[in-house]
């Protein structure tokens, strides 16, 4: 049993979480100096390798598909094994007071 200044032992899932938000802070930066993109999140990543979903970071850019497409070929599948999800938001922008 833990003691008082001991956390109890994390889950796999908090352990993904802790994975994915450390590569965030880490590559945010990056990721957000490439255009076309305007966020970097954590959420439930689809992952092909294995068809399943996990923790990891989606990469939200302001382009069709067809624009996404060479971000795809720059950003890695993986940081530091975090799994990477570009998705492609199409043009967007935000309604004024009025609109």
């Amino acid at each position: 049993m833990p003691g008082p200044s001991q956390s109890p032992p994390s889950t796999p899932a908090e352990e993904a979480m802790q994975r994915a938000l450390a590569a965030q802070e880490k590559y945010s930066a990056w990721l957000m100096a490439l255009p076309p993109v305007v966020g970097v999140g954590v959420g439930v990543v689809h992952v092909h390798e294995g068809d399943a979903d996990e923790v990891g970071l989606i990469v939200l850019c302001q382009a069709d598909e067809g624009a996404a497409a060479p971000l795809r070929q720059i950003v890695p599948a993986r940081l530091d094994g975090v799994a990477i999800d570009v998705q492609a938001l199409g043009p967007f922008s935000a309604f004024g007071a009025d609109g």
